[in-house]
């Protein structure tokens, strides 16, 4: 049971993870959306880039599915996975990535310790949605 326990608490802080990158690639997605809807028509080289960076973004904002991926594969390891580190600006994926760690070493040592860690909890409790929105904010200093 305490392992159930563990990997919802995984699941649930995955799931917050996955809400900012997915909020965060939809942003990235309406940027290159607006390049190329500007692009010279003449520009075919440009146009084929922004037509690929936006398949390659539109692959990305699919879900996990946790409860076999989560099972299967350590929560860093996810987290960088989904990470379109490439795609991003710089400042998003350092932010992503400090998010990913920070919720990552908070899997691992509940895991380690065999307890949900109270700054976990504190992540955790509350309604979902307002949570998410906070950490967004909290990161990028805008609404998701």
């Amino acid at each position: 049971m305490k392992e159930d326990y563990l990997f919802f608490a995984a699941h649930d802080l995955y799931q917050l993870f996955e809400f900012v990158l997915e909020r965060r690639l939809r942003k990235l997605e309406a940027e290159t959306n607006a390049q190329l809807g500007k692009c010279d028509s003449n520009d075919e080289r440009r146009q084929t880039a922004l037509n690929e960076k936006l398949c390659a973004i539109r692959l990305l904002n699919k879900r996990a599915d946790l409860l076999t991926e989560l099972r299967s594969s350590d929560f860093r390891s996810l987290c960088q996975k989904k990470m379109p580190k490439s795609l991003l600006p710089g400042v998003d994926a350092d932010k992503l990535e400090e998010l990913a760690d920070r919720l990552s070493s908070l899997v691992e040592q509940s895991h380690r310790t065999g307890s949900i860690l109270e700054q976990a909890i504190e992540i955790l409790d509350g309604p979902i949605e307002g949570t998410r929105k906070r950490i967004y904010f909290e990161l990028f200093g805008e609404e998701p």
